[in-house]
């Protein structure tokens, strides 16, 4: 399972998603941490998120990337999608080829076009939900108590807050979701990822997953750095871990797992994000 959650905002899209992997009881661990990016730009104009079977959905994205790279249209990307979602996949697809478009496609049907659509654990979008409510009243309550105040909130960072609120709770925020909080950005300038940064006191933890190995945090603080590349049109990005100075590298249209890069500077994980974004073709956001 997992959890993915769009909204739009006029001509700008939002997609916030966790990182973690589930397997069968049968199959090796959950890959909590660093798990997989599950919100991928396909270039300037499109991105895609998943749900469910993480080798079939990404196989599909792929071939969506090909296709792309040889001409296709929204139309092709749809009907690969669409042919994969009978395949125990669902995904959300974000374009801007011919305006701002959200749909969603599960089951072999593709959406109207609405404002806001959610893939997974159908728990944390109510969490997600009662959280607002709470933040709402609390509000208010404080501007009632003080006619002076201006509420400054906007919508997209409400939005990106309560989110990353709810995976900040735990690694694990419920059996099938948690990791780290990933954005991902759709709008007419170009889809790229935004940088976020998160951290916590939970008291001494261990992480690991398949193939990285377990990093045993010192102390009793978590805290990580969502790291975004200053191109558009790319689905890279990366994880940079303060305690252990360990970085992880996403870059799901060619590699099924995260990279691990240990023993590493955020200051140096920006710039090998930023070489491999420039490399896979990405357009300077200066240019955007």
């Amino acid at each position: 399972m997992t959890f993915v959650v769009a909204r739009k905002f006029g001509e700008r899209i939002l997609i916030l998603s966790d990182t973690m992997i589930t397997h069968h009881p049968d199959q090796r661990k959950n890959d909590i941490i660093p798990g997989q990016l599950k919100g991928i730009v396909l270039n300037l104009d499109m991105s895609v998120a998943f749900c469910g079977n993480v080798v079939r959905a990404l196989d599909a994205i792929r071939e969506a990337k090909a296709r792309i790279r040889q001409g296709g249209s929204r139309e092709d990307v749809i009907r690969i999608l669409r042919s994969c979602s009978l395949k125990n996949c669902d995904f959300i697809l974000a374009s801007h080829s011919g305006g701002a478009s959200l749909i969603k496609i599960t089951g072999g049907s593709v959406s109207a076009p609405q404002d806001a659509h959610w893939l997974g654990n159908r728990h944390i979008l109510a969490r997600i939900q009662r959280q607002q409510a709470i933040s709402d009243k609390g509000f208010e309550n404080v501007l009632r108590s003080n006619a002076g105040l201006t509420d400054t909130r906007t919508e997209e960072g409400t939005f990106i807050g309560l989110f990353s609120q709810v995976l900040l709770s735990d690694p694990m925020t419920a059996e099938d979701v948690g990791g780290f909080a990933t954005n991902l950005l759709a709008s007419p300038f170009g889809h790229c990822y935004q940088m976020t940064a998160g951290a916590y006191a939970p008291g001494p933890i261990t992480i690991g997953g398949p193939d990285h190995g377990q990093e045993q945090l010192p102390g009793n603080r978590y805290a990580y750095n969502f790291i975004s590349p200053s191109y558009r049109g790319v689905s890279i990005a990366g994880i940079f871990m303060d305690e252990p100075r360990v970085g992880y590298i996403y870059d799901p249209l060619l590699c099924d797992e995260a990279i691990k890069v240990p023993n590493i500077t955020l200051q140096a994980m920006h710039e090998i994000v930023n070489e491999r974004a420039k490399a896979a073709g990405g357009k300077p956001e200066a240019e955007c």
